[in-house]
């Protein structure tokens, strides 16, 4: 898991006492807080430029969904400092693949719940594709 657990390995994060602290900082919290941000307050400021954007078969991709998208995805380049670059690409383009859609949604609905619901489910697929991962590689 993402998160900085001092002396914890990844596997000691997935024992079912490890496993609140990434429940409730990432699939939780953080997807709470990045929407809230991302595609309610940012998107917000940018909403002078929905105007602009191109089709994606019948959905409309908006400009201002499109700059909070690759605004978010490259957030996720600080998560260098913790894993390798090739982990951390694949993190940071569905990221970005989250922030098209989660910003599509926010504006064809005008709420940022249902951002905040895609969020965690890819925070929560994600959590359990790393485990998954992390544990096949350690075998």
């Amino acid at each position: 898991m993402v998160i900085d657990t001092p002396g914890a390995s990844s596997s000691e994060m997935m024992m079912p006492g490890g496993l609140l602290k990434p429940i409730l900082s990432v699939w939780i919290l953080a997807s709470i807080s990045e929407e809230i941000f991302f595609r309610g307050f940012l998107q917000s400021f940018f909403m002078p430029f929905k105007k602009y954007g191109f089709r994606v078969s019948k959905a409309y991709i908006s400009v201002p969904v499109m700059i909070c998208a690759v605004w978010f995805g490259l957030g996720h380049l600080s998560l260098l400092r913790l894993m390798s670059p090739d982990i951390v690409i694949g993190i940071v383009l569905n990221a970005t693949v989250l922030g098209l859609l989660a910003g599509y949604y926010r504006e064809k609905t005008g709420s940022v719940i249902p951002a905040i619901i895609i969020h965690m489910i890819f925070n929560i697929v994600g959590g359990f594709v790393t485990a998954y991962l992390t544990r096949m590689l350690s075998n």
